[in-house]
């Protein structure tokens, strides 16, 4: 349970939410004239402690359930996770009022309001269990829950110098449904139409613990009466994500719904945690200062790819002509593919006898699909070969329409190895960036399949091969190293005739060559 003692808030920090995971533990302490911390917590499962007056330390991407924020209000949280503590059976009390029991004085445009000793079940306070009146007559107003606090908000104005009874019933609950254990009933006398009571907000919007947010929502709340348009600026009212960044924004005030509005000026991230801020310079009209408490966090939806994918090359080219008899068919897709949809009925080969027999493989790496006919194809003759919409992405997404590419074989078959004609490095080099790849251009394409760190490798002179990743894109493969290069240090680079080209022809000699790191 959450014990508050009301103070006078110096900065309301809010609660950060941080993603989509466990729910996180965490406080915020407020501070009075001296300074000294004041909220006592007693949470069953979980030992927390209070942050600075105006720290937060996010830990998860969650925001904290009501039950374990120190603020003091908060939305319905009959939603959170069970995490397996055992119901609470007590009921709830009121721990204080306002205005207070046989208080005089109360201003005329006051709300009426409880605090209890913990979290409230919003949805059991209504305009039935949660009453106001002036001897027989029943007060109109709106009734709110919001946390550990019950609000009557008067359609009107009080009377001055008039005693009003409040009454909150039995059918009120905490978050797990045990009712007040008796009526609480009090009373209190208005003195002169001054306003002394500060502002509260009744709702947020995004609601606190919000998730799948839309990155394009606007951020807003909702107060009990009518606050100074000019207390609300981008300073009482801002933004920050779950890495404390502060989002820009604009902030608006309309006075006939009581609703302030942040507005990002550009859209947020997906899947991040945000947390809106008001502080207690914010004033209702008679220059009450808000008076804080208001847990706030949501994340917004995570990215939802929707894009189909494409086929952005083919081999051999659509058009060729004299293809070798004994080449492979490889196509190349914009992103990744889910492996289990490249099958033979996918990704097919078609001839002059029909469907051509032969097998399927998937390069994730080089996001490429490679069809290998049984026995040679014939000569002097047409093909197609066909990607059909059965493809998919790892998100789903099939292509938007078969792929279909024609070429024309030639009258033997490729038994010419390839070679290469290009490196980078050079051998000998030296200043190389730390950062820098190595790139090996052939002479034709090459079999991505054959381009793996055992036929492309590189090493510290004398030392045993360095981690990374070998891509193959056509004729040229690239080395890419998963850490910068050691400085002013000797590499040695190495391929071997373990690279084939797609007719199966192994490279006609390796290459051992070196280069030097720059300082």
């Amino acid at each position: 349970m959450t014990r508050i003692r009301k103070l006078a808030v110096s900065t309301i920090t809010i609660l950060l939410l941080a993603g989509c995971g466990g729910e996180s533990l965490q406080t915020t302490a407020a501070t009075d004239s001296s300074s000294n911390p004041s909220t006592e917590t007693n949470t069953p499962n979980s030992s927390i402690s209070s942050t600075s007056p105006t720290s937060t330390s996010p830990t998860g991407n969650t925001a904290d359930t009501p039950e374990e924020n120190s603020t003091g209000q908060g939305n319905d949280n009959t939603d959170d996770t069970n995490d397996g503590t055992p119901p609470n059976a007590s009921s709830p009390t009121v721990l204080s009022t306002t205005p207070a029991d046989t208080s005089t004085g109360a201003g005329t445009q006051s709300t009426v309001s409880a605090r209890f000793s913990e979290m409230m079940k919003a949805s059991t306070f209504t305009a039935a269990t949660f009453t106001l009146r002036e001897g027989a007559n029943v007060i109109p107003g709106d009734v709110t829950g919001n946390g550990v606090i019950g609000i009557f908000t008067p359609s009107s104005p009080l009377s001055a110098n008039t005693t009003y009874t409040a009454t909150i019933t039995t059918a009120v609950t905490d978050a797990d449904g045990n009712p007040l254990a008796a009526n609480k009933v009090w009373s209190f006398t208005t003195g002169t139409a001054l306003d002394t009571t500060g502002p509260l907000v009744t709702l947020q919007s995004p609601p606190d613990r919000g998730r799948d947010v839309t990155i394009d929502s606007v951020v807003s709340v909702t107060f009990n009466e009518l606050v100074d348009p000019s207390t609300i600026t981008t300073t009482t009212f801002s933004m920050h994500d779950d890495g404390f960044q502060n989002i820009a924004g604009t902030v608006s005030y309309n006075a006939a719904t009581r609703v302030a509005t942040f507005t990002p000026s550009s859209p947020l991230n997906y899947g991040r945690g945000y947390s809106p801020t008001l502080t207690t310079d914010i004033k209702d009209t008679s220059g009450n200062a808000f008076e804080g408490g208001v847990p706030w966090g949501f994340v917004t939806i995570a990215f939802v790819d929707t894009t189909p994918p494409t086929v952005t090359l083919t081999n051999p080219l659509n058009g060729a002509t004299g293809v070798a008899t004994n080449q492979k068919m490889r196509v190349t897709f914009s992103e990744v593919i889910d492996p289990a949809t490249v099958t033979i009925t996918s990704f097919s080969l078609t001839g002059p006898s029909g469907l051509v027999s032969g097998s399927v493989a998937y390069d994730a790496v080089n996001r490429a699909a490679t069809f290998t006919p049984t026995s040679a194809l014939a000569p002097n003759s047409a093909y197609t070969g066909t990607v059909a919409v059965g493809i998919r992405d790892v998100a789903g997404n099939a292509l938007a329409s078969a792929v279909n590419w024609d070429f024309t074989t030639g009258g033997s078959t490729d038994n010419t190895q390839p070679s290469i004609v290009s490196i980078s490095p050079t051998d000998g080099t030296t200043g190389v960036a730390l950062d820098s790849p190595l790139t090996v251009t052939l002479n034709e394409d090459a079999d991505c399949s054959s381009a793996t760190t055992t036929t492309f490798s590189l090493q510290r002179t004398g030392d045993s091969p360095l981690p990374g990743t070998v891509t193959c894109n056509g004729s040229t493969l690239t080395f890419t190293p998963d850490a910068f290069l050691w400085g002013n240090t000797g590499h040695t680079a190495i391929i071997t005739t373990g690279i084939t080209d797609l007719a199966g022809n192994a490279l006609s000699a390796g290459l051992t060559w070196t280069f030097a790191t720059a300082p």
